[in-house]
């Protein structure tokens, strides 16, 4: 049960019910007897009569919490009131308890809290506390410790169900990666030309965007970090915490323009070739590192048993390897990066030789027709079409939701929007999500357009 239930709660997003969510939304009247009982419990230390004046502390502060508490839920439960009618929401009347149907924390204070006083009752101990003082004191202390024990197997319970989560996460995301075997791969070491990967890079993005597979194959962080994107040299780079600099990413910046070009691309190469020692030192370290490791595993008996331990090696490996593999894979994209800022410093020499006309070429000495891109290239537009299919069939939904006669009811209904941070009409929102979908849609079919010119290109250029 609840006592003085909150009646607003679940009506409103900034109200959530409170089985929603964290721990923090169980909260109820009684749980802050935690308070009282936890400012009493040191008087237990004093030399004479401890447990009566432990009895005697509890029963003042809990009466005092209480009151407190009681008030201020009071307070809460007018002003939730009052915003809430103001959104057209009406707020049923408040109950002294409320049944929830399972055994909550309200109930693991009162049991505990009654089973404290039929004790004190029982035993008439200590002798020196009486009257109101006595059972008020045992009631706290007794709600206290049953509060404490149902929040502790609460949270023991949580733990083991978020690992549930987290391991039906990863079997997911195992999944994922099996049914996207043919879809281009957005990691740069392997990456082609098209597809969603090639949408999802951070050319026009900001600090708030959604982190691609690229990005977090790459220690980028995500949008909890607040990773700044910089275009102020030949590269794109990120500020990623921890590291002292931003650190420049594979990505041409074809916007950049500086009055020193030269010497610029000429820092900037002496910069990363820094960057490439450095990095190359940590992946050879970690080669010798894994093998060591590997040599360890391969010698073991439990190399050949099906044990916890042997999948623990094989975790370990697993984990080690990756890390190794990230160093590597930034030194292909550093070596890329060196090979790009050299051709763009021949490019600007010859510029400055002839006026401002770029002369310079780069030379091959094969007519090779590029199989791994064009498919990459032809694989992101199957992968565009499919994805753009679903998103013409939620347009056509929504023109067929923008068609009913009640639609211009959703004016009148709020909702929260994420993003925002507070409440606006359903309209809005659904108008919103209606003009995002189209712009989603008008960047598939340019990247769409442009993987096809590529195709056809490349198609000239080796025949």
């Amino acid at each position: 049960m609840r006592v003085l239930p909150q009646p607003h709660r679940g009506l409103h997003p900034a109200y959530p019910d409170w089985t929603e969510g964290s721990l923090r939304n169980r909260l109820g009247i009684l749980d802050f007897l935690l308070i009282a009982g936890g400012l009493a419990l040191p008087f237990l230390f004093r030399r004479r009569q401890p447990l009566a004046t432990t009895i005697k502390a509890a029963a003042y502060i809990g009466s005092g919490t209480m009151l407190c508490v009681t008030g201020l839920h009071y307070v809460s439960c007018r002003t939730a009131r009052t915003f809430l009618e103001k959104q057209g929401i009406e707020v049923p009347d408040g109950k002294i308890v409320d049944r929830v149907g399972c055994f909550d924390s309200d109930d693991a204070v009162l049991s505990g809290g009654i089973a404290a006083m039929l004790v004190s009752f029982a035993s008439r101990k200590p002798p020196k506390v009486l009257g109101w003082k006595r059972y008020v004191g045992t009631f706290t202390l007794g709600g206290t410790l049953g509060a404490t024990l149902w929040y502790g197997l609460m949270w023991y319970r949580l733990g083991f169900h978020r690992f549930a989560q987290i391991a039906a996460h990863d079997g997911e995301l195992v999944k994922e990666a099996e049914k996207c075997k043919s879809v281009i791969n957005s990691s740069p070491p392997h990456s082609g030309i098209g597809g969603l990967a090639a949408l999802r890079l951070p050319l026009r993005g900001t600090s708030n965007d959604r982190p691609s597979g690229a990005q977090v194959s790459l220690g980028q962080p995500g949008a909890g970090q607040q990773a700044e994107i910089l275009k102020d040299g030949p590269h794109i780079s990120v500020q990623i915490p921890g590291e002292r600099e931003p650190v420049p990413r594979p990505q041409t910046n074809y916007e950049w323009s500086s009055d020193h070009e030269i010497e610029d691309l000429e820092k900037h190469i002496a910069k990363l070739r820094e960057r490439r020692q450095r990095v190359a030192q940590e992946s050879e370290w970690l080669w010798a590192w894994l093998s060591e490791k590997e040599a360890e595993y391969y010698n073991s008996a439990d190399s050949k048993s099906d044990t916890p331990n042997r999948k623990e090696m094989l975790r370990y490996l697993d984990l080690l390897s990756a890390g190794q593999r990230l160093t590597w894979s930034e030194v292909s994209m550093v070596d890329w990066m060196i090979a790009d800022s050299q051709k763009r410093l021949n490019q600007g020499r010859s510029a400055s030789d002839n006026q401002g006309q770029v002369t310079w070429r780069a030379s091959t000495t094969t007519q090779t027709v590029p199989e791994v891109a064009l498919t990459g290239a032809r694989n992101g537009i199957r992968e565009l079409d499919g994805v753009e299919n679903q998103l013409r069939q939620a347009k056509t939904a929504m023109a067929i939701e923008m068609a009913d006669p009640d639609f211009d009811m959703k004016e009148d209904n709020q909702v929260y929007h994420p993003v925002k941070q507070k409440t606006v009409s359903e309209k809005e929102m659904f108008l919103e999500a209606r003009e995002a979908l189209d712009k989603q849609l008008e960047e598939f079919a340019l990247q769409r357009k442009i993987l096809g010119l590529i195709i056809e290109d490349s198609q000239k250029r080796t025949q």
